[in-house]
């Protein structure tokens, strides 16, 4: 291998290793500000489950009904996390 050759195999073997480095880091990042939006997410809908919790025991006239819909519509498994994971998926 001559020397020019040698220096051209290096060169692009630095190029490819900087763009994968910079590609990780990305998608690192992404992951990072992925999971601190989910938690700040789901602190925001704790914090209205707690708000439309109090506002309907004024007014309702099951006690603890509102709350078991509100708690079923918030959590995880309710249908607007069906409706969530449809909205990301198309």
């Amino acid at each position: 291998m001559t020397g020019y050759a040698w220096e051209s195999f290096t060169r692009r073997l630095l190029d490819v290793g900087v763009n994968a480095a910079q590609g990780l880091i990305r998608i690192a990042l992404l992951i990072a500000l992925a999971y601190v939006l989910m938690k700040l997410l789901r602190a925001g809908l704790d914090r209205l489950e707690i708000f439309l919790i109090r506002a309907t025991e004024r007014t309702e006239s099951i006690s603890g009904g509102a709350a078991k819909r509100i708690k079923t519509l918030l959590e995880s498994s309710g249908p607007s996390a069906a409706v969530f994971c449809g909205l990301l998926s198309s």
